[in-house]
């Protein structure tokens, strides 16, 4: 895909691949983090999975490894260990089914709902604060490329 990028110096057209587009969101995602006033040593210090899997039970409430696992795209093994080092942490605890004691739940903590709640702390309203710092015709760039990269989001 070619794209153009542009620099301080000029624009230039580049090729660009799925790591550039990636390692840019990552920049813009801890670049917005930053800049949402909570300080670094306030962020716990979570990999992308176990803040997603935390997402998920934030959403959803009590949920299964193998529901979790289908969620993520990972083995139930894999899932299982991201769920061992979030209840290490105190992040998420597991509870018996009241419906099944044979199911085991995966529920996250008051220090796990802090956590999601610390990485939910960029509002909207700054967002729209910075988006208002762009021209309209750069908004609307945002905008379409926000929507076709949240449509392969939701094809996958």
């Amino acid at each position: 895909m070619t794209a153009t990028l542009l620099s301080e110096s000029s624009a230039s057209t580049v090729d660009v691949d799925g790591r550039d587009v990636a390692q840019l969101l990552r920049d813009v995602v801890l670049a917005l983090r930053e800049d949402s006033g909570v300080a670094d040593s306030d962020w716990p210090q979570l990999t992308m999975q176990q803040v997603r899997v935390m997402h998920i039970l934030a959403l959803h409430g009590p949920t299964r490894v193998s529901t979790l696992a289908r969620a993520m795209r990972v083995s139930t093994p894999t899932m299982t260990g991201i769920l061992d080092r979030l209840v290490q942490r105190d992040m998420v605890r597991r509870e018996d089914d009241p419906h099944d004691r044979r199911v085991v739940l995966n529920v996250l903590t008051p220090t796990g709902r802090a956590a999601i709640e610390q990485f939910n702390a960029v509002r909207v309203d700054h967002l729209e604060e910075i988006a208002d710092r762009l021209s309209p015709e750069d908004r609307r760039l945002v905008m379409e490329a926000l929507s076709r990269l949240r449509e392969a989001i939701d094809a996958r």
